[in-house]
């Protein structure tokens, strides 16, 4: 399938070198089989519930039927987003939003100084969107060279008082500008 989309997708373009569209093409596909392994081992129990969750966007093809155009208003933040995917595992949830970057060199407990937001708040829209409470928020870094790496927040009470802290600087930021 890879190999299929790369060649439409190289004959819309028409690459200036074609070896380096081959070997950014292979390098791909190394990470997918990677990212595939690395699923197989983290998801084990738990089961997508939806994928590509939406909130405060335009609804596009491909976006979750759960998916909503308003913004989701919770913990004083009004959010705009998609959620990579929600996975169930009898009533736990928890959201992964899947990054390309680099992974962090500090540890991530809740929100990195500030740094990494996505994990709790993508977590606090799914519960307002669903209903349900999230266990557990993570950013999944799926590349081969970050070696597949995963930083996952509890969403509990504690954490829930950090997100509220970081809030305070971000208000006085929005007043000030």
């Amino acid at each position: 399938i890879a190999t299929g989309a790369a060649s439409e997708v190289a004959g819309r373009l028409a690459p200036l070198i074609p070896q380096v569209w081959e070997s950014e093409v292979e390098s791909l596909k190394g990470d997918l089989r990677g990212w595939l392994r690395e699923v197989a081992q983290w998801s084990s129990g738990w089961r997508p519930l939806h994928s590509e969750l939406s909130f405060g966007i335009p609804l596009e093809p491909g976006h979750d039927p759960a998916s909503r155009p308003e913004p989701v208003v919770t913990e004083g933040f009004q959010l705009r987003g998609s959620i990579d995917l929600v996975e169930t595992q009898g009533r736990n949830l928890r959201v992964t939003d899947h990054k390309t970057g680099r992974f962090p060199e500090e540890r991530v407990e809740f929100v990195g100084g500030g740094r990494y937001l996505q994990p709790l708040l993508y977590a606090l829209a799914a519960e307002e969107m669903l209903g349900r409470r999230v266990q557990t928020g993570r950013l999944h870094y799926y590349k081969t060279r970050v070696g597949y790496q995963t930083i996952q927040v509890a969403v509990n009470d504690l954490s829930r008082e950090k997100i509220r802290k970081v809030r305070s600087p971000i208000d006085q930021y929005a007043l000030s500008a």
